[in-house]
């Protein structure tokens, strides 16, 4: 990854098994475990960018 000058995140994952069954008709994500795992991503994220 030096090559492409990236940081990646590789923890935590969210992945999304059966996403049509996640999200309501609004496209809003309403399972709650996936909600709880893109909150640890985004604050992973955010923890990151504050670092550069």
């Amino acid at each position: 990854m030096v090559d492409l000058n990236i940081h990646p995140i590789n923890q935590p994952q969210l992945l999304l098994a059966r996403a049509g069954e996640k999200f309501d008709a609004n496209l809003k994500l309403v399972d709650s475990a996936s909600l709880k795992t893109l909150q640890s991503l985004l604050d992973a994220l955010v923890e990151c960018s504050r670092r550069f």
